[in-house]
């Protein structure tokens, strides 16, 4: 179970060793959650430029979800 995180002096190995997994794993959801979120702004300003190219007067934030 060698980790460069855990020290070799803790009491606990194995729990620490899990939660630093769980750790990981919950910070990987989040950057690709993040990653997501951006792409999705993305087509959301792509779609918002085509309303545009049809109207100019159009308010796009008054679009509700």
């Amino acid at each position: 179970m060698a980790n460069p995180v855990i020290p070799s002096s803790v009491e606990q190995p194995r729990v620490l060793h899990a939660l630093v997994r769980k750790r990981a794993e919950l910070a990987g959801q989040i950057a690709h959650k993040e990653f997501e979120l951006q792409r999705t702004l993305g087509e959301l300003t792509h779609v918002d430029s085509t309303i545009r190219l049809f109207t100019e007067d159009v308010d796009v934030g008054a679009i509700r979800p």
